[in-house]
């Protein structure tokens, strides 16, 4: 389970106990069913949406160290340029966009020292909206590797 969710992880559980257990002791079955079926549900789909599997890394990565693997299950759906504060010019951004179904952590692709951290507020805009990696909430994490600096949306030179 992902550490990071853990309140949404608590608040969703609690909730689909809850909905467990008025279901079962209600005497009319056309409302039990269904509140059991629905804290079913939503314990079953928390566990799901919020697991941190461990990642085997194939042996062939660790052979080449200028390989930059995935920093996250999805598909990507948009390559473009844009402006980034931390390398102060035009980079190409990679979107992943993440469906309920895929594993919901992000991590750090390649080896590196921090060298810049911004985190923004923003919306909670959907996903698929054409705006969403633009406002939505976000965290900025600048590197220096030893092929250069690297940061969520550049690749090092």
């Amino acid at each position: 389970m992902s550490k990071y969710g853990i309140d949404n992880i608590i608040i969703l559980i609690i909730i689909g106990f809850i909905s467990l257990v008025l279901g079962a002791f209600l005497s009319k079955w056309f409302l039990s069913y269904p509140l059991i079926i629905l804290g079913l549900i939503t314990i079953l789909f928390t566990l799901w949406f919020f697991r941190d599997p461990e990642r085997k890394i194939s042996p062939d990565a660790t052979k080449e160290p200028s390989l930059i693997l995935s920093p996250a299950d999805g598909k990507v759906v948009e390559i473009k340029e844009i402006f980034n504060e931390y390398f102060g010019e035009n980079i190409m951004q990679i979107s992943i966009f993440l469906s309920p179904l895929d594993v919901h952590v992000n991590r750090i692709p390649i080896e590196g020292v921090i060298d810049y951290f911004k985190y923004v507020p923003g919306k909670y805009l959907i996903a698929f909206h054409p705006k969403s990696s633009e406002l939505n909430e976000q965290t900025n994490i600048g590197m220096i590797t030893p092929f250069g600096k690297f940061s969520s949306s550049r690749l090092p030179e």
